[in-house]
């Protein structure tokens, strides 16, 4: 079974980190401003940083192999 979900919410938080590409703080912010358990991106500027906030940055590939054990 398949399920869509989509959540809007308001960025509450404004992130504060110095990283390569700050077109990426909106994605740092929005994973501080609402509860998540992982950030996963395809983007190495962000896959980079491992973590932001004690939030760890997975790639997908690294997604899914966490879940298949």
């Amino acid at each position: 079974m398949v399920y869509d979900v989509c959540l809007f919410t308001d960025i509450t938080v404004k992130a504060k980190s110095d990283i390569r590409d700050t077109k990426d703080l909106y994605l740092l912010s929005m994973a501080e401003s609402v509860p998540v358990d992982y950030i996963i991106s395809g983007d190495r500027d962000l896959t980079d940083m491992k973590q932001y906030a004690g939030i760890p940055i997975l790639k997908y590939s690294e997604l899914i192999e966490m879940l298949s054990r």
